[in-house]
Formats: C-alpha cells, sequence, structure tokens
C-alpha cells in the first residue's frame, strides 16, 4: 500500500498530491503535440516520467510515411512570452556521453501556444562545461515550431539526422580490427588518399589565396617570427607512398623534403575551425 504523506488541518489522512509541475509539464507537452505538422512528423511524448534528460521522441517521415530520422526531445516550460530558458549543463553532457542520437531541447509558451527548439550540443552559445546553467536564446523568426509549410525547423531536423546517420554508417570504416590499436595509420588506402586530397587542396589555398590566415595561425601559436620562406618546426623524415601516408601523387616533391612552408590538417578541431600543425614531410 502506498505511504499516506499528507494530512488535512482535521488530521485525516489524504494521498499525497500531484507535483505542481506536472500539470506545466502536462501543458507543455498538449501545445507542442498541436504545432508539430503530422504530415512530416510522429511523436512519443511522455507525460509524468521522470526519466532525466528525455521527454520522448521525434520521428521525421517522408512522403510515404516512412521513418527517415529520430530526435529525442527534453522538454521545457517557458512563461508566458519568454524567449530564453536556463538551460542545465547536465544536458549537453547528455547529448554527447549517454546518447547516439541528436539532442534538442524544445520550450514551450503555452500561454500563447508556441513552441522553440535548439539543438542540444557542446557548441551552444553561451555553453561553458564548468557552469551548472547557461542561458539559451530563441530567435522567434528561426527556432520557432508550428505546422506552417515555411516553418524550417523539419528541414533543419532533417539535416540533423542525416548528419548523424552519416556519421554511424561510417564508423565502422576507422574502428580498428580485434586487437589492432587505435592509431592514425590504421586507415585504409581509399581513406588515406581521400585524406591528403584534402589536405593538398587546403594547403594549396593557404600557400596561395590565404596565405595571411596561414601567417595568423603562425602568429595564434606564438611565432612571431613566422615567414612562408622557412619554418623552425623539427620533424622526422620518412619514405612514404600515396595512399599509405604520403602526399598527392605525381608531386613535384617526389622524394624529397616537403616546402618548409607545406601545412598538414591535424585530426583534432576546436571551436572556432580547425586546428593545423607543420609536419615538414618526405615522400617517395
Amino acid at each position: 500500500m502506498a505511504k499516506v504523506e499528507h494530512q488535512n488541518s482535521g488530521g485525516t489522512a489524504r494521498p499525497a498530491p500531484f507535483s505542481n509541475t506536472d500539470a506545466a509539464e502536462s501543458e507543455s507537452i498538449t501545445v507542442l503535440r498541436l504545432l508539430l505538422d503530422a504530415r512530416r512528423v510522429r511523436h512519443d511524448l511522455t507525460e509524468g516520467d521522470k526519466t532525466p534528460n528525455l521527454d520522448g521522441y521525434i520521428v521525421l517521415i517522408d512522403d510515404t510515411a516512412h521513418p527517415i530520422g529520430k530526435l529525442e526531445v527534453q522538454i521545457k516550460t517557458l512563461p508566458a512570452g519568454a524567449t530564453s530558458y536556463r538551460c542545465p549543463s547536465s544536458l549537453v553532457a547528455y547529448s554527447h556521453e549517454s546518447t547516439t542520437l541528436p539532442v534538442i531541447l524544445v520550450c514551450v509558451d503555452s500561454k500563447n501556444t508556441r513552441a522553440y527548439w535548439k539543438q542540444v550540443s557542446e557548441f551552444m552559445a553561451g555553453y561553458d562545461g564548468a557552469q551548472q546553467t547557461f542561458t539559451v536564446h530563441f530567435d522567434d523568426a528561426l527556432d520557432v515550431i508550428n505546422r506552417s509549410d515555411s516553418c524550417s525547423c523539419y528541414h533543419r531536423w532533417s539535416e540533423l539526422t542525416e548528419e548523424y546517420l552519416e556519421r554511424i554508417q561510417r564508423y565502422p570504416l576507422i574502428v580498428p580490427e580485434p586487437g589492432q590499436k587505435r592509431r592514425v595509420v590504421s586507415l585504409g588506402r581509399t581513406h588515406w588518399e581521400a585524406v591528403q586530397q584534402y589536405a593538398d587542396a587546403l594547403n594549396g589555398l593557404l600557400d596561395d589565396d590565404f596565405k595571411v590566415v596561414k601567417k595568423l595561425l603562425a602568429l595564434c601559436r606564438g611565432d612571431t617570427s613566422f615567414s612562408p620562406a622557412r619554418s623552425s618546426a623539427p620533424a622526422s623524415m620518412s619514405l612514404v607512398s600515396f595512399g599509405t601516408f604520403g602526399a598527392r601523387r605525381g608531386s613535384p616533391y617526389s622524394g624529397r623534403r616537403w616546402p618548409p612552408t607545406w601545412f598538414l590538417v591535424s585530426c583534432s578541431s576546436i571551436t572556432a575551425g580547425l586546428s593545423f600543425r607543420r609536419m615538414p614531410m618526405s615522400i617517395s
């Protein structure tokens, strides 16, 4: 038998009441259901569920009602007229540590029958992992959810799910075999060729059209004496072949050291964009 937790003024025991937040949550979910376009999405939104970080799913469908993508949803209630929400940083942590699906935050203004959304990620404006919360600001035009044909949310959700699906499909291509160490040279020849061709194109731009960008990158690394004519970056030399760990086929530098101004794209990325490191190399 459930424990009795509440008594009235006369001393007669009564069942514990529902939380005041349950009514607001239920109303927000009801409004969101009304705002979602059934021609483009289906939903499985739960009320009264105490599962942290998750209030259900939105499934995108095509013209024949076949599912083409899926989003996890966290729903919160906004005061009337509000267009910002104080988001817990734990939701961002959940999005990149505990799920393989895209996560979106949906905030509902029930009084005005409006709903807004943002993708949950480490790149959200204002997010700082060292802080417990941060403020999410919604654009009244770009972040709105409604049934209109002009509403951009459905197209953006589709792009988001396609991006995640592509990551999943490509992931097995770079996973090492059982017992094999996770290292960059475990990539196959085809993938190395693609990486090298991309690096060649990027380095060509940095050497010719965007020399100023290259110089700024060097300055950001603290190299105030950087000159395209020289480089003080140490590097070990080795002979490599195209498609393994070398460079473009038929390079004029074949069998010789790369010019010291050549840059190889680092596999790491940062919020502001790609990071670069100098790696003079020799190729066969």
